[in-house]
């Protein structure tokens, strides 16, 4: 599993003596297509192509115009102003402020952005943004390579250790027909 990248700790590995490997159910590709699909730093890699992808498009968006509509609501009180305006001792502000000399207000507000010479600002951040993200290309083909190696790795070591059992169950068999030949020649 760590092969794969798979960093599960709800095993618990008892050592046991086996005569017989249990057969192979994936082939090579068929365990590197799982260990794409679950390894975490592949999945961390695909989730940061995506934000440089955004990032990149974000950074191409500035050079066009944009739109901006702000809203406000709230509360206010002329007679607060004009206290103010006057000059009012702060205990008049105290006693004519009170809720009922407060209204409700709402505004709104347009505005536009007309990106007309940066000096070179927007190409810069559009280049640093394609840079990143050719960056995380490259280093999930890295990864990836990695990934591949240690599938082909601990996929061929299981196939050398079945290798290995088999010639030791040879050995096995052979030194116990040695031994009863030892023991029939001394008889």
């Amino acid at each position: 599993l760590s092969a794969m990248g798979m960093e599960d700790t709800n095993y618990n590995i008892n050592p046991q003596v086996i005569s017989k490997l249990p057969e192979l159910k994936y082939n090579v590709e068929e365990l590197y297509t799982l260990a794409k699909l679950y390894n975490t730093s592949v999945l961390k890699h695909n989730l940061a192509i995506k934000q440089h992808k955004i990032a990149i498009a974000m950074s191409k968006a500035i050079r066009y115009p944009s739109a901006v509509v702000s809203f406000a609501f709230g509360t206010r009180s002329p007679m607060f102003f004009n206290f103010v305006q006057n000059g009012a001792s702060s205990e008049e502000i105290k006693n004519n402020t009170n809720y009922n000399n407060f209204e409700m207000f709402g505004g709104m507000a347009f505005g536009i952005n007309l990106p007309l010479y940066y000096g070179g600002k927007i190409s810069t951040q559009i280049d640093s943004a394609v840079i990143k993200y050719n960056k995380i290309i490259y280093s999930k083909k890295d990864v990836l390579i990695q990934v591949k190696t240690n599938v082909i790795t601990t996929y061929n070591g299981i196939k050398d250790l079945k290798k290995h059992m088999t010639i030791q169950k040879l050995n096995i068999k052979n030194a116990k027909a040695l031994l009863a030949l030892t023991i029939k020649g001394y008889n």
